[in-house]
């Protein structure tokens, strides 16, 4: 860890020491301090760091905090409150980019992990559809609702639309619940059968309906809801 001193040298210290050994050992508080650097000229950030840390609970809770809590907070403003946002938003980017390769969806893990990527540090409810092809292939994705929504807010029609639109030889829904569990609730599994009977009247079925929270998701298809259906 770099030593805790703010004087002369001190950055180039702590830099060194990253590009040494990497953040694996650092406190919270050091990897935000790093961070700070790029956007705090001649200050010390290794205070500002811990107070972030200790208003939001944890460097998860800084980046996850809503752009305007960050740039009201003291000491952090426009410029740093965007490079936080911008961390995150540049994660999410990473992790679509290394699934987006495997663009055959032929298990639920595929779909799964391919579909957990785009909800990387999203803190609201949103709801995302898959558009397959005969082979599992992705012909399109995307997020159909976002907000304080659940599924039984989307419209099993714009579904339906969607998935002619894009001549989708079956669909994969998802949703996240970003501060609960991976388990769908009642009125998910209300609309999910919904959406499943006015696609299959269109002549395509809809494979699964997976449940995404932060670092796990789970799968109805996997879970036995589509096997009587």
């Amino acid at each position: 860890m770099p030593e805790d001193n703010n004087g002369s040298g001190h950055r180039e210290r702590v830099r060194a020491s990253y590009v040494r050994g990497g953040l694996d050992s650092w406190e919270e508080y050091a990897v935000l301090e790093l961070i700070l650097f790029y956007s705090i000229a001649r200050r010390d950030t290794k205070q500002l760091a811990k107070d972030l840390i200790k208003k939001y609970g944890s460097l998860s809770g800084v980046f996850d905090a809503p752009y305007e809590s960050l740039v009201n907070f003291p000491g952090v403003g426009e410029r740093t409150a965007s490079l936080l946002k911008l961390l995150l938003d540049v994660s999410r980017r990473y992790s679509i980019s290394k699934v987006s390769a495997h663009d055959v969806l032929d298990s639920a893990e595929k779909a799964g992990d391919y579909i957990s990527a785009h909800f990387v540090g999203l803190t609201n409810e949103q709801v995302f559809i898959l558009c397959l092809d005969g082979k599992n292939k992705v012909l399109y994705d995307g997020f159909i609702s976002s907000g304080t929504v659940n599924l039984a807010s989307v419209s099993a029609r714009t579904v339906a639309e969607l998935a002619l639109l894009h001549r989708a030889s079956s669909v994969i829904l998802a949703h996240n619940h970003p501060n609960g569990f991976a388990i769908p609730s009642e009125k998910d599994r209300v609309a999910t059968l919904k959406i499943f009977t006015t696609l299959k009247a269109v002549g395509i079925p809809l494979l699964d309906h997976i449940i995404v929270v932060p670092d796990d998701y789970v799968s109805m298809a996997q879970s036995g809801f589509f096997s009587n259906k």
